[in-house]
């Protein structure tokens, strides 16, 4: 074993690599939850489809706890102030407080015994992608961002593949999940963390560091809870008042609007460490012009996928999940301009994080999730799929134009004190 990890290590390190090897890492984790679900729909029917559609959307809210958005922070900390054990213990402890949140949520939100036990499972293997991301931010540190794409798409493909097997041949959900689990953290026991050990030389660990790691990314944790928060209001609120079959048709639309999102990243992440050092070193004309780059790549893909969900989405996804959506058209469209949005704004709030002005984000989110909780069940029920959209696709517009607004007035302010 040991020379194959060896080997691994040894392999070219160019930013063509890096880029190509994750992107088709990102494909494979943006694939993931897309054919889960069809995977679900196609054998068990729609209505367990809406069940797990819902489960899975907590499952993603509670994972935004895990990540505790430690990857943008571990990315751009090119001084290393932090070691690969200070984020390592921290994500042990945010997985833990993970679960804990977990058990709150499916408490206040009063989901059935199934639909707690299938979320919780569901929250245990979003653990799995809780330490996929940091032995992927940590192989990005070191110019190693080809390995976590590697990994990727190892784990994915192995987690799918023995998810839909179990599910065809039991028609068990958790016992499905149970081996989707298993099977993903055999892959990050056995390819991942072997590898990181061998990359860290820093061995240290201090708990003030961690607790200290914990406090400098609370704005940024808060602002991606709050984040994945609203895109679960509308869900929450489908919940409330229609029914599964309803949530099952909102979350297959759903579903490439995120995918939107992991396509426009996975062309701009590999560019991230570049950016911090672009900033660090003082070329602020370069930093400029890689953001513009960056936002005009999202704004593209953005536009080529909304013209082909606006002529053949549709059709592609009532075919694919055996569900009629053509009434749905014009709440689809609203969803991928959603999700091409929330592109843009992940690039600009790692900007924000490279300027470790993270509080910007928390006050801009704050203010959002409170008109989007008070709008949303009124809109749900007026307009049904189509107001649930609008709530998603309107919070990020407002939330991206809050962000470039600040991002242009610190830039300006940087000039000028020149």
């Amino acid at each position: 074993m040991k020379n194959i990890y060896d080997k691994i290590l040894s392999l070219e390190e160019s930013q063509k690599s890096n880029t190509i090897w994750y992107s088709f890492g990102t494909i494979c984790s943006s694939a993931a939850s897309m054919i889960i679900l069809l995977v679900v729909t196609r054998i068990l029917g729609q209505n367990m489809a809406g069940i797990f559609s819902l489960a899975w959307s907590a499952s993603q809210l509670m994972l935004t706890i895990g990540w505790f958005s430690m990857r943008q922070y571990q990315v751009s900390d090119v001084n290393e102030k932090y070691s690969f054990y200070d984020y390592l213990y921290a994500k042990i402890i945010s997985s833990l407080v993970m679960i804990g949140c977990a058990f709150v949520y499916v408490a206040i939100y009063n989901y059935s015994l199934y639909q707690r036990i299938v979320t919780l499972l569901l929250c245990v293997l979003m653990i799995t992608e809780v330490f996929a991301d940091f032995c992927s931010g940590f192989f990005q540190h070191k110019g190693k961002l080809h390995i976590g794409g590697r990994s990727y798409i190892i784990r994915n493909v192995c987690y799918v593949s023995i998810f839909t097997i179990t599910l065809w041949l039991k028609q068990s959900l958790c016992f499905s999940i149970l081996c989707a689990i298993a099977v993903a953290a055999g892959c990050l026991l056995f390819f991942d963390y072997p590898l990181c050990r061998r990359v860290s030389k820093n061995k240290s660990y201090s708990i003030k560091k961690s607790v200290r790691l914990f406090l400098e990314c609370m704005p940024l944790f808060i602002g991606s809870f709050i984040t994945s928060f609203i895109m679960n209001v509308p869900k929450n609120a489908i919940n409330m008042y229609l029914n599964n079959e309803i949530q099952a048709c909102y979350n297959i639309l759903f579903m490439p609007s995120a995918v939107v999102n992991m396509l426009n990243m996975f062309i701009c992440v590999p560019f991230y460490d570049k950016l911090a050092l672009l900033w660090w070193e003082k070329k602020k004309d370069q930093f400029m012009k890689m953001i513009y780059k960056m936002m005009s790549l999202v704004v593209a893909i953005t536009g080529i996928v909304i013209l082909g969900g606006a002529t053949i989405g549709i059709p592609v996804l009532s075919w694919l999940y055996k569900i009629e959506l053509k009434s749905y058209r014009l709440s689809f469209i609203i969803l991928l301009f959603g999700g091409g949005i929330y592109g843009i704004i992940s690039i600009l709030t790692y900007v924000i994080t490279v300027w470790r002005q993270q509080k910007v984000v928390l006050y801009v989110y704050a203010v959002t999730a409170c008109v989007v909780q008070i709008t949303a069940g009124y809109l749900v029920r007026l307009l049904g799929i189509t107001g649930a959209a609008l709530v998603y696709a309107v919070a990020m517009l407002f939330i991206c134009v809050s962000f470039m607004i600040f991002v242009w007035i610190y830039i300006n302010r940087k000039t000028s004190e020149k």
